[in-house]
C-alpha cells in the first residue's frame, strides 16, 4: 500500500515522496545559481527512496504515462543527494551534488525561494520550486501567481502533497474563503465526486476568463437563458451564484445524479430566478428533439415542495429551497438525499483524505476514484485505449481529497491520496 502511494508521489511534478523521519536538510542548494527557473531536490539516502523505486515497478503503466510529461528531465547520478536545476537558456536540467562548488550567488539566498520553503512542511526529503520565469502555465487561471513550490509525505496508506503558490498581491483570483461549511452534511454519502467553492460566481468567472471553450459555452447559455424570459444573467443569476456552493455526482438508476447546493440564499428570490431560468435551460438542452414536450409539476419530497421539469426521457430538473439553501438536481433522489442530510462527512474515504473541513477554505474536492471510474466506464470511458492502458494502475488508488485556501499572498493546496 505504502509503495503504491510513494510511486504516485514520485511522479508528481511539484513534489517527491515524503518521510516521517523529521526535517530534512538540503546540502546541494548552495551550488544552484540564484536565477534557476526550476529546482528539484532529492535525498536518495533517505529511508523511503527505495520504497519509491520499488513502487514504480508495481505501477508500470501509470509510470510510463506520466513520465511522458517530463521528456526533458536530466538523468541524475544513481544514488545520494542530488539537485536538478533548470537554468535560463537551457532545455536540459543540470544535476548538482554535495561536492559541487558553491554558486557565486545561490538559490538559497533568494528571498522568493526561502519565502516559499517556509510555507512547506519540514518532514520532507524532496521538494520542488518554480521561479517567476517558470510559472507561465500557473498564471493561466490566476495572473497574479509569481512563484510556486511543493513537497509531499507518505504515511501508511496516505500520500499527502502540499503545494503553495505565491501571488503578486494579497487579492486577485478567487481569494474569498469561508469556514464552518455545512454543505458536506447535505451530500449523499455515496457521492463519487464532491466539489465545494467559496463563491460559485468567482469560480465561473475565473473559468470563462481562462478557457475560451468555457467562455463560449457560457455565452450560449446566457443567450438561451435571456431569450425566453425576463431574466438577466448579470443582474439576476450571477448575484445568486456569488455565495458558497457544492456540486456532487452520485450513481443513479438510469444515469449519474448531479446535485447543486447554494448556501445563504433568499429562498423566494432563488426560486423566482430558477423559474425564469427554466425555459431557457429546456431550449438549451433541446428537449423537443427527443420526441416529447417537457412536462412540469411539483411533488412533495421528504417534507418539502419540489418543482420538477421532465425535459427528456430519463432527464429531469428538480429544485427546492429550505433553510436558506437552494438545491437543484437532475433527479428527485438528489433532493431527497439533501433532505435526509446523512452527510458525506461520515464516509471513511472522505474523513481519510479531507478530514476536518471546517477551517477557512476557497475550494474543496473529494473523489471516490473507484466509483468515479465506474461511472466513467459506463459513459464510454472504457472504450478509450489511453484509459485502458492505465486502468489497472488507476484502480489501485482509492479516494482523493484536495483542500485549497488563500491567505494574504499565498494559496495553499493540500492533496491527499488514499490507497485502499
Amino acid at each position: 500500500m505504502r509503495r503504491a502511494a510513494a510511486a504516485v508521489a514520485a511522479l508528481i511534478a511539484l513534489a517527491g515522496c515524503g518521510s516521517d523521519d523529521g526535517p530534512r536538510t538540503d546540502d546541494v542548494v548552495d551550488s544552484v545559481p540564484a536565477d534557476a527557473r526550476a529546482y528539484l531536490h532529492l535525498d536518495r539516502d533517505a529511508e523511503d527512496w527505495q520504497v519509491v523505486r520499488d513502487a514504480l515497478d508495481d505501477l508500470p503503466a501509470l509510470e510510463g504515462a506520466l513520465a511522458t510529461l517530463l521528456p526533458r528531465s536530466a538523468e541524475p547520478p544513481a544514488e545520494g543527494e542530488v539537485g536538478l536545476a533548470l537554468l535560463p537558456g537551457q532545455e536540459e536540467a543540470l544535476a548538482v551534488g554535495p561536492d559541487d562548488p558553491d554558486a557565486p550567488t545561490s538559490l538559497a539566498e533568494s528571498d522568493e525561494y526561502t519565502a516559499l520553503l517556509d510555507e512547506l512542511p519540514d518532514g520532507r526529503f524532496a521538494h520542488a520550486y518554480l521561479a517567476p520565469a517558470a510559472v507561465r502555465a500557473l498564471r493561466v487561471p490566476d495572473r497574479t501567481t509569481r512563484s510556486a513550490a511543493g513537497a509531499a509525505d507518505v504515511s501508511e496508506d496516505l500520500l499527502r502533497v502540499h503545494a503553495v503558490a505565491r501571488h503578486s498581491n494579497a487579492g486577485g483570483g478567487c481569494p474569498v474563503a469561508h469556514s464552518g461549511s455545512d454543505l458536506v452534511d447535505l451530500t449523499d454519502p455515496q457521492a463519487a465526486l464532491y466539489v465545494e467553492v467559496a463563491s460559485l460566481r468567482c469560480m465561473l468567472e475565473s473559468l470563462t476568463g481562462t478557457f475560451p471553450s468555457v467562455d463560449a459555452a457560457f455565452a450560449e447559455f446566457t443567450r438561451a437563458a435571456e431569450a425566453r424570459g425576463e431574466l438577466s444573467v448579470p443582474d439576476d443569476l450571477l448575484p445568486l451564484l456569488d455565495r458558497p456552493a457544492a456540486l456532487s455526482i452520485t450513481p443513479g438508476d438510469a444515469a449519474p445524479v448531479l446535485t447543486l447546493v447554494l448556501d445563504g440564499v433568499d429562498e423566494a428570490e432563488a426560486l423566482d430566478v430558477l423559474a425564469l431560468l427554466q425555459p431557457g435551460l429546456i431550449d438549451l438542452i433541446g428537449a423537443r428533439r427527443f420526441g416529447q414536450a417537457p412536462t412540469f409539476g411539483s411533488v412533495d419530497v421528504e417534507g418539502v415542495t419540489v418543482a420538477t421539469a421532465q425535459v427528456a426521457p430519463g432527464l429531469e430538473l428538480s429544485y427546492a429551497a429550505w433553510d436558506g439553501r437552494l438545491v437543484v438536481s437532475t433527479a428527485l433522489d438528489g433532493i431527497a438525499a439533501a433532505r435526509r442530510a446523512e452527510g458525506l462527512g461520515g464516509a471513511a474515504g472522505f474523513d481519510a483524505v479531507v478530514g476536518d473541513s471546517s477551517s477557512p477554505l476557497s475550494a474543496l474536492l473529494f473523489i471516490d476514484l473507484q466509483q468515479l471510474l465506474t461511472l466513467g466506464e459506463q459513459a464510454g470511458l472504457a472504450q478509450d485505449p489511453r484509459y485502458l492502458a492505465v486502468r489497472d494502475d488507476l484502480h489501485e488508488l482509492g479516494a482523493v481529497g484536495v483542500v485549497v485556501s488563500r491567505e494574504e499572498e499565498f494559496t495553499t493546496a493540500e492533496l491527499t491520496f488514499q490507497i485502499p
